[in-house]
């Protein structure tokens, strides 16, 4: 989930900003284009892209693997296949999001990838050093990781893999407890999807408000 995260980041960091660059932007602005379809047509073409490359990896591995694997493996992995797709799918909007305001490629790409380690990285160092002390329970938890769509789609694959949310802890024990297997999923999907369309409505409002 963490390589397909920081490519949908840099990937789509780089497609408006890198246009804006190169003088395309203001042409493609100039004809009788919406700036939805500006901002739509980038963000399909790299997202599709990406679910190629993702779904090549996972199809070689489960080629490899397909001669010990058991039937009883299919779901975990089909979860885990739609979890990371969905990750990407939702840092390629993160992305577009960065691209729409950068007015560089370097700095499109530099706050990719410090956005990348504080998901991936900085948010669980955080947590195992605030929570402790602030006393956080399972809701704050819960809360942390609707926040974070690398983690969100972590947890939605580890909650595939174990219904019953023993491999998550306490904290999967409280999900299920809380709103069961499905509503725990669902609220996870939910918030991915909140990802992938929130930085989208954000990208297109800034394209329609800036200067070519």
């Amino acid at each position: 989930i963490l390589l397909p995260g920081v490519m949908g980041l840099l990937l789509g960091a780089n497609v408006i900003v890198a246009a804006r660059e190169q003088g395309v932007l203001p042409l493609m602005a100039a004809q009788p284009i919406s700036r939805t379809s500006l901002i739509a047509g980038p963000f399909l073409g790299v997202s599709a892209a990406l679910a190629v490359a993702i779904l090549f990896g996972f199809g070689a591995a489960a080629i490899v693997l397909s001669g010990v694997a058991r039937q009883s493996d299919v779901g975990p992995l089909l979860a885990l296949v739609g979890s990371t797709l969905a990750v990407a799918v939702a840092c390629v909007s993160i992305g577009l999001c960065i691209s729409s305001w950068s007015r560089t490629r370097l700095q499109a790409t530099s706050t990719a990838i410090t956005l990348w380690f504080l998901l991936a990285l900085g948010m669980d160092l955080a947590l195992v050093a605030v929570a402790p002390a602030i006393r956080m329970g399972p809701v704050g938890l819960l809360v942390a990781v609707l926040c974070n769509p690398l983690e969100a789609g972590r947890v939605l694959a580890l909650l595939a893999a174990s219904p019953d949310g023993t491999v998550l802890g306490p904290f999967g024990a409280y999900l299920v407890e809380s709103f069961g297997s499905a509503g725990a999923s669902a609220i996870l999907v939910g918030s991915l999807v909140f990802w992938v369309a929130a930085p989208l409505l954000v990208a297109r409002w800034i394209i329609a408000r800036s200067d070519m």
